[in-house]
């Protein structure tokens, strides 16, 4: 109401400036009276219009674009109606002043809307945590909006430094609040000038080689890259993982050939690893997941990897041979009522064949490691919720043991939609996954 109650005075102070600098406020009665007229009427049809049109109903954010274009349209409807009234009805109006007053009220009505908004909207709020600077490389649609949503975040974890764009027209621009610095061939310098901790990438459909070589040159220089994925694949994938750490890193994932395993290996695919290793011990299931991702399933090459879990030697060699910063362990027996008739081969695929893969990957360095494992492992009953169960539980160990992050995550039935929990450390909750089962669950 207050922003209502301002238009319509600002309907009275367009009417008087204009008479003021145009007659020096030398009028007549009558024409005084028709001017007083005039903006009363304004005033009214204002209010009237705007709240037909949701202008004074909160439709629109203040300031915006499209609250402009409805204040003018607004305007304008007013301008016509008494422009045709006043020129029937009243001889004593000054007609060039009706023309003039419109285009100051609309001025005028902007300009506060604008004010508003740069003082309560574009301000940057305090927040709490310390910000680490940062450089958005894209200074398009996606960069600009992830920009405005770290500024206007009071507790976001970092602060935009700037941005490099290969687009050498966006050179200089100033772009959500921070100047385009550079191109993506100035990222060591700018870096180094601005002191960046880290590089957010928003072009959209990056291809593997420019992630990779990207993940090449901010390793070399000692800051991280962080991939935002385009539009397209968030609304249509679910995306509720952060995967930046397997960008130029050696990935190893264990029965890849499953169905969560082989889903995980497509996801893991498009964020340009240095070295995708799928590890199976079906080699049906293997042929079948590389003939999604690389067009082929001659299963010909050093990343197809046709081994049991359950023989750590085997393992031991593969994780010497490839050297994995991050592993997916998502082998395991998963059927209930066949577990429930073969209890021990579970026990040794599930909990020996987990036990054999988190030593291997303890033993060779492994950065980040992520255990698969099922709703069912919650309060359970059946022999595939305990053996998972126990697999979790040696992985929360191995994760107050040893270097780098070792954690668990549940996901519901792989057909169908389940809900999950990401388990680690002693049982803490860390987040939870969306209602599909082909997503991960993130750390916090």
């Amino acid at each position: 109401m207050s922003i209502a109650a301002w238009d319509v005075g600002v309907w009275f102070l367009a009417t008087l400036a204009l008479i003021g600098a145009r007659f020096d406020f030398s009028l007549g009665d009558q024409s005084w009276q028709a001017a007083l007229l005039y903006a009363s009427s304004a005033g009214a049809l204002q209010v009237g219009f705007g709240f037909f049109s949701g202008l004074y109903r909160g439709h629109y954010k203040v300031g915006s674009f499209y609250e402009a274009y409805r204040l003018a349209t607004t305007v304008a409807m007013v301008a016509l109606v008494l422009l045709m009234g006043f020129s029937l009805s009243s001889t004593e109006y000054p007609r060039s002043v009706a023309l003039s007053v419109p285009p100051t009220a609309l001025l005028l009505m902007a300009s506060l809307r604008w004010l508003y908004r740069a003082y309560f909207y574009d301000r940057a709020p305090a927040g709490s945590v310390e910000k680490a600077p940062v450089l958005v490389y894209g200074a398009g649609f996606i960069g600009t909006q992830m920009a405005q949503l770290i500024r206007a975040t009071a507790d976001a974890p970092y602060r935009v430094v700037g941005f490099l764009d290969d687009d050498a027209a966006k050179r200089h621009l100033h772009v959500a609040g921070s100047r385009v610095v550079g191109t993506g061939l100035d990222l060591e310098r700018m870096v180094a000038q601005t002191g960046a901790e880290a590089v957010i990438l928003t072009i959209a459909r990056a291809d593997e080689e420019t992630i990779r070589d990207l993940t090449a040159r901010v390793d070399a220089i000692g800051v991280k890259l962080l991939v935002i994925p385009p539009f397209e694949d968030i609304v249509r994938d679910g995306y509720h993982v952060k995967l930046n750490y397997v960008s130029g890193k050696v990935v190893l994932i264990t029965g890849a050939g499953g169905s969560i395993g082989s889903e995980l290996a497509r996801q893991v695919h498009k964020f340009g690893p240095s070295e995708l290793v799928l590890l199976d011990r079906d080699e049906s299931g293997l042929h079948a997941v590389q003939l999604s991702i690389y067009g082929q399933g001659l299963l010909d090459t050093p990343d197809m990897v046709l081994a049991d879990i359950r023989e750590a030697d085997v393992l031991d060699r593969v994780f010497a041979d490839h050297k994995p910063e991050v592993v997916f362990h998502a082998a395991a027996l998963k059927h209930l009522p066949m577990l429930e008739q073969y209890p021990e081969e579970g026990w040794k695929t599930n909990v020996l064949g987990t036990l054999n893969v988190l030593e291997a990957a303890r033993r060779h360095g492994v950065e980040h490691f992520v255990n698969i494992s099922t709703d069912k492992a919650a309060d359970a009953t059946s022999v595939l919720g305990k053996t998972k169960r126990a697999a979790e539980e040696l992985t929360a160990w191995f994760a107050g043991e040893g270097a780098g992050t070792y954690l668990s995550v549940r996901f519901g039935n792989v057909l169908g939609c389940g809900s999950g929990t990401c388990w680690a450390r002693g049982g803490r909750c860390c987040t939870r996954s969306p209602r599909r089962s082909s997503g991960v669950g993130r750390s916090r």
